[in-house]
């Protein structure tokens, strides 16, 4: 009966292991913009700083920083952020306040949810590619125009342009910009896009060239062929410890159902991870092969972890339930299962209309 859920899981051992023989390649955690009013902000982290450790948890990439703040979803009080100041190798650590954090909504970035930003090399405020469909191209931008100005404030990076589109959804905004040597002045009127209930913010459908990231700033994690596999066990581990935690307060009611997804957020995050590389792909076929074997071993009859409670009932019974019985938790298994699918289709048809 657990045969199929540990498959799962050796599954998830294999592709990490994979991963860290190949070398999985991040970046350091160094951050951007801090919004001085966010709960990091007040806390005192600020831009530069590199984060070492969540909670006393060491972390060397963004991948580790992420998973370190989805494991306290839902908690209250604080997160311990340790952080070195750049040009610095002391590190300290800032204590961020939380209220049932991510609790209340769909988990999307824990970073921006504490106004932490993700640090980025300045990029000039040039258009790479216009999106059909949109402001930018039915208000007459196009590739390789400099952004120069908005209603009279000067443009320095691709991020002032996009924060001062983001800012003014449906309103019409007059660009100075630069095309062949010579300026001119656009009328532009971002479309509105709902992110999440009750905002909305500006998007134009423009895109800049991405600009490398300097060579210090990418770590490749890297292990011996016998070592990996312990490292894989205990990322598989980490995995599954988040995984449960989750499922419990999602049960509690102190993190929201709209965290469930199905086939059709599972199907376009596997399409999107797959022309990302090989890398981010068995990534997430790992996560997705832990997710069905901790789901496939939940104590719900009709799942196989289901059969395994009633085969514990059975072997301190001496004898099996009673078939009426059986029936019953069947029936409410299948009820249960139905209403989780449904929920899950419903986020995932909500999470395409947006």
């Amino acid at each position: 009966m657990a045969a199929g859920p540990l498959d799962n899981l050796l599954v998830a051992v294999l592709d990490y292991w994979v991963l860290f023989v190949y070398g999985i390649t991040g970046l350091t955690p160094t951050l951007g913009d801090v919004d001085p009013q966010s709960p990091a902000g007040q806390a005192g982290l600020h831009r530069g700083a590199e984060i070492v450790a969540v909670d006393g948890q060491k972390v060397t990439d963004w991948e580790g920083v992420t998973y370190a703040l989805v494991e306290r979803i839902g908690d209250s009080g604080t997160i311990e952020i340790t952080a070195t100041a750049q040009g610095s190798n002391v590190p300290r650590t800032y204590r961020v306040s939380v209220e049932r954090f991510l609790g209340a909504k769909e988990i999307d970035s824990p970073l921006q949810s504490l106004g932490l930003t993700v640090f980025r090399p300045a990029m000039p405020p040039v258009i790479d590619e216009v999106v059909p469909g949109y402001a930018a191209e039915r208000d007459g931008l196009k590739p390789n125009d400099l952004i120069v100005a908005v209603d009279g404030e000067p443009i320095k990076r691709w991020i002032d342009w996009v924060n001062v589109v983001q800012a003014n959804p449906e309103k019409t905004l007059d660009v100075t910009l630069e095309r062949e040597g010579v300026q001119i002045v656009l009328p532009v009127t971002p479309n509105s896009v709902e992110v999440e209930e009750g905002k909305r913010v500006g998007r134009i459908g423009a895109r800049t060239q991405p600009v490398d990231y300097p060579p210090e700033m990418h770590r490749v994690v890297r292990y011996g062929v016998f070592e990996a596999m312990g490292e894989a066990i205990d990322k598989t581990h980490q995995l599954i410890v988040i995984i449960f935690k989750t499922i419990g307060k999602m049960i509690v009611g102190v993190v929201s159902v709209d965290n469930l997804s199905g086939p059709i957020t599972i199907a376009q995050i596997a399409g999107d991870t797959a022309s990302y590389g090989v890398e981010p792909f068995l990534s997430f076929l790992a996560y997705l092969s832990i997710s069905l074997g901790v789901l496939n071993l939940l104590p719900i009859p009709v799942l196989d972890g289901g059969h395994i409670l009633f085969a514990c009932f059975e072997m301190v019974r001496g004898k099996p339930l009673s078939e009426r019985i059986q029936q019953a938790g069947v029936s409410l298994g299948l009820t249960m299962l139905a209403m989780f699918m449904l929920v899950a289709f419903y986020n995932d048809i909500v999470r395409l209309a947006q």
